[in-house]
């Protein structure tokens, strides 16, 4: 590793550990703020269970919270936890620090369909150059790959790894390569099975614009990975934005000169938005020095002023109303760092300015969305404890739930009618309104949302046969506050009675039809049958069974001479559910 760089990197890692020490005692609480945000620290840690979280979390398919710390646990060298997101917390490992297991884990986890968890640490491993690990579902943990360096591999990787729609993850080094004396890192990528494979090789000459790649990796929903590099391996640039894909290869993006303050250094990584632009956040530079946000052609949307924030140093989450979220270092009222929104167009919004106490100190990564639409993030120290949180963030719509409506009620089961939730006021974004539903014959989304300017939106309502009428409550929540109804479900009945014909001459007989709702479920339908006018005209036998898994019966009809044209009503009824034809019985 070149000298200069070893420098940096232990200055870096100290001022870290610093950061650290700090924190004030107390108890772990829920502050409301005053701009419809309810801020929640989650967890604080100890130490012993980890310390210094300093990378995103990630949201694994049990929606239960993954991430590492880079510090603390048994040994001082780092953990992967399991969060639930009431703020039970599971520490699965925790790294030896001397062994081949690695320690100092950085950046995001990464989770394949089996459940299994891959991640990277920066140092350790059998040559102390970082590692690539994996938690099995089962909870054993397995070194995948030790870092070389020198002459043919990366060390130190410093993006945590990503996901591929290939089916393989990807990730970065910031050191190592194929030049002894200039570590210029590498981009890699390994199967879940552990066949590791060094792609791209920044020491090579057509790799001469980027160097040293850092921030986390990220996928586009082109299928792109895209990343950053802080500078070049001539030092004539001060960041290059590139894109990697299997078919295409390496691409340099976008690329900005040295001695340009405007935008500072970019080491953060980047993000594809759904409109197709790319937004990235530099640490330093702008107006004020405090760091900027910029788009496409390094395009300033905002630079931080101290005020609303200091030294982004995350990659930009764009959330389900199609605003961008991220977090600041410092800056903000207590200096103490931010939560920020920002509208695509570069509208700038301070969500939280943290205390430095028990809500934590130092937002230096990216955030995460669930499904309800809360942020989850972390801070590196402050805490109860001192040694860091994880924290959610809620935001509340000013407006509220005025009503909720069902078409039908009660729905024949099998039917999927639609619920209503309607606003008090339309809303300037998406509003998320949260159902629930306790009929076991019915089922609903978690969430419906009520697109920005609306005050309306439909949801589905889905239904199952039942025997007998079912009853339960149908709630829709929003800012706390609950609207409900009882839902019903009830047995298929009949929808209408056909004949064939339906005019006829006295004395002959008639098809009659009685057709069901839906098919008929396991067990048969018992249809009645039964006539207005017997005397004139009757069904022939008196009832009659629709099949499981079929929806309608013949039956035969018997008519009688008449001296005058006659109308009768033949009627089919089956779960309280009665419909009828009129027949016209001619002389």
């Amino acid at each position: 590793m070149q000298a200069g760089t070893r420098g940096r990197l232990t200055s870096v890692i100290a001022a870290v550990a610093l950061r650290f020490t700090i924190g004030i005692a107390a108890l772990t609480l829920t502050i409301a703020a005053a701009t419809a945000q309810t801020f929640t620290t989650l967890y604080s840690f100890h130490g012993a269970d980890g310390s210094g979280p300093l990378s995103p979390l990630i949201i694994g398919a049990d929606g239960a919270l993954y991430g590492v710390t880079a510090a603390g646990g048994t040994n001082g060298a780092g953990t992967v936890f399991r969060l639930t997101t009431a703020g039970a917390l599971t520490t699965l490992y925790s790294w030896s620090g001397t062994g081949t297991d690695g320690s100092g884990p950085h950046g995001p986890l990464a989770q394949t369909s089996d459940g299994s968890l891959f991640g990277v640490t920066q140092f350790g491993g059998a040559y102390n150059l970082g590692t690539i690990f994996q938690i099995a579902p089962t909870g054993s943990f397995q070194t995948l790959w030790s870092f070389e360096g020198y002459p043919n591999d990366g060390s130190i990787p410093a993006s945590g790894l990503i996901l591929a729609p290939d089916g393989n993850l990807y990730g970065t080094t910031y050191s190592g390569g194929t030049d002894y004396l200039f570590d210029y890192g590498t981009l890699f990528n390994v199967t879940p099975s552990g066949t590791y494979t060094s792609l791209i090789l920044f020491t090579d000459g057509q790799f001469y614009d980027g160097s040293n790649p850092s921030g986390p990796l990220t996928l586009g929903s082109d299928g792109i990975l895209y990343g950053t590099c802080p500078q070049s391996r001539e030092g004539d640039i001060n960041g290059v934005i590139y894109s990697y894909s299997p078919s295409a290869g390496y691409r340099s993006l976008f690329i900005l000169p040295t001695g340009d303050t405007s935008y500072g250094t970019i080491n953060n990584g980047t993000m594809r938005a759904s409109n197709g632009v790319l937004y990235t956040t530099a640490y330093q530079g702008g107006a004020y020095g405090d760091g900027v946000v910029f788009s496409n052609g390094f395009n300033v949307l905002h630079a931080f002023n101290g005020a609303d924030g200091s030294t982004p140093n995350c990659v930009l989450l764009q959330g389900g109303d199609g605003n961008l979220y991220g977090t600041t270092d410092g800056g903000g009222q207590y200096g103490y760092g931010t939560i920020f929104r920002m509208t695509p167009s570069g509208t700038v919004t301070t969500l939280y300015s943290f205390t430095g106490g028990v809500d934590g100190a130092g937002g230096c990564a990216g955030l995460v969305q669930a499904g309800d639409g809360s942020i989850y993030g972390v801070t590196y120290s402050g805490g109860a404890n001192g040694h860091g949180t994880v924290y959610r963030l809620t935001q509340h719509s000013a407006t509220a739930l005025d009503r909720l409506t069902v078409g039908i009620n009660p729905i024949p089961g099998s039917k999927t009618v639609d619920g209503n939730v309607v606003l008090t006021s339309a809303s300037t974004t998406p509003v998320v309104v949260t159902l629930q539903c306790s009929n076991p014959a019915a089922s609903v989304p978690s969430t419906v949302t009520v697109p920005a300017g609306s005050v309306h939106a439909r949801f589905p309502i889905q239904t199952i046969p039942v025997s007998t009428i079912t009853s339960g409550t149908l709630s829709a929540t929003l800012n706390g506050a609950t609207k409900s109804l009882i839902l019903r479900v009830r047995p298929i009945g009949i929808a209408r009675v056909g004949l064939n014909p339906n005019l006829v001459v006295g004395g002959k007989s008639v098809i009659g039809t009685a057709v069901l709702e839906f098919p008929a479920a396991p067990g048969n339908i018992l249809v009645s049958l039964s006539s207005s006018d017997p005397a004139v005209a009757r069904p022939a036998v008196n009832s009659i069974t629709i099949p499981a898994g079929t929806q309608s019966t013949r039956f035969s009809i018997t008519t009688h001479p008449v001296s005058a044209a006659t109308s009768v009503a033949i009627y089919a009824s089956a779960n309280k559910i009665k419909k009828g034809k009129t027949l016209v019985v001619n002389p």
